[in-house]
Order: C-alpha cells, then structure tokens, then sequence
C-alpha cells in the first residue's frame, strides 16, 4: 500500500496541471476458475437434497459479481494516469430444514476490497473521444464469510481472509470532453497469488467435506469484467 501511495504522489506531481475528474461507477466481473467453488457447493447440495427435511434455498455460482468503484483520472495528451478503489461482493444463500427437524438459515459471501493504479496509452486522442490500451496494479483483500443464523445461535466466521497483489490490463473507450467522461472499459485481472478454499470446505461442510486434492481447492481470482464509469471534470480542465 505505502508503495502505491508513493507511485499515485509521482504520477499524479508529473500530470500536474492538465484534464482531471473524479469518477463514480459500476463494474461486473466473471471469474476464470470458478471450479474450486463449484466442488464445494455441490457437495452442500448434494448432502443437504439428501438428508434434508425440505430445503428452501441452495447456494449457487455466480454468473457475474457486481461491484461498485470510485477514483479519479487525469488526461495529458495521448496518456491517462488513474487510480480508484473497488468494492466487489457475492452473497448467496442456503435455508431449509435438516433431518434433526432444525430450522437452518446461512449466507455465503465473497468479497474483495481495495486499491489499483493503472495507465492508459490513448491510440485515439481527440477533444471529445479517446480510446487504447492500459496496464494497472491492484492490492485486495480477499475474504469469504459465512454467517449461521439459526434458532440457537448466530455466529459469523471468516474462513479465507487474505491480501493479493494482481496486474490488470485494460482497454478503454472514452466518450465527452473537459466538464464531463463517459468511460468504457474492459479488463482482465492476472493474480500473482491464489487462494486456498479447504478451510472454507471443512468450514461450510463441516463432518461431510470431501478432501480434494490441494490443487483442487487453489482458487486463482483471474477475472474478466467491464467497467462503466461517469466522471465530472475539474474546472481547471481545458482543450489542447
């Protein structure tokens, strides 16, 4: 993080006095390796369609993860230097009745939070449309919850909890000129770390887990998403 810090100070010191905004926006990503995630839910399906009195909900894969972003960017001439911070969750549920005839209700949520720098190289630079490619680094913290709301008891554990650095490449098409952007962009997450789900498998399927190899359970967060974003200029923008 203090890294981070120090580059957005520099980039932002050499982009001094040119087009800046503040931006707002939504973004929804795909996950690559969906497959750790997929082993563990089925076999909660599986054991709970088996041995359930009735069973209401079932946790399932997500078909995208939506998240919420905000940041700034600054545009000099054919380069824009940005930085933003992200907050990406998934939240799915599980409810029914078990063979002891007890009520159960749990949520499962992945989530991660954090900070990522990039810099886009435009191909297209006009007053009013810009378009290329970029390069971006991130720090998240990754973390899986799952929270038991029974009669009983409520309680919540955190099984994964986990800080990751990622590159990210980007492409982005921008619309609008000095007061206001309209910001397109695609991206694709590469992780240099993974995350291992056991402890979330024994955690979530408790005396029934299955052991996986640890291969099976290495969950990389590689991503493909889109990025929309709506972005208010500083007044000191001007046209070049």
């Amino acid at each position: 993080m203090f890294l981070l810090c120090i580059f957005i100070t520099i980039c932002t010191s050499s982009y001094g006095q040119k087009r800046s905004y503040l931006f707002i926006g939504a973004e929804a990503e795909i996950l690559n390796n969906p497959e750790p995630w997929a082993n563990i839910f089925d076999d909660y399906n599986a054991y709970h369609s088996e041995f359930d009195i009735t069973t209401q909900q079932k946790p399932v894969m997500p078909l995208y993860v939506p998240s919420f972003m905000m940041g700034f960017k600054i545009h000099s001439w054919f380069t824009s230097f940005g930085a933003n911070a992200h907050f990406v969750r998934y939240k799915t549920f599980a409810s029914g009745t078990d063979f002891e005839n007890v009520a159960y209700d749990k949520e499962m949520i992945y989530y991660h939070n954090g900070l990522s720098v990039h810099l886009h190289v435009n191909w297209i630079n006009t007053n009013y449309f810009r378009t290329g490619p970029g390069i971006g680094i991130m720090l998240d913290q990754y973390k899986m919850r799952i929270t038991d709301n029974t009669i009983e008891e409520f309680s919540t554990t955190y099984p994964v909890d986990r800080a990751l650095v990622l590159g990210r490449a980007y492409y982005s098409i921008s619309f609008c000129g000095p007061k206001f952007n309209f910001d397109i962009i695609g991206f694709y997450n590469i992780p240099f770390h993974t995350l291992n789900l056991r402890t979330f498998n024994e955690r979530l399927n408790d005396e029934y887990h299955t052991d996986y190899p640890t291969e099976e359970l290495e969950f990389k967060p590689t991503v493909i998403g889109i990025t929309v974003a709506i972005g208010l200029g500083s007044r000191d923008n001007y046209d070049f």
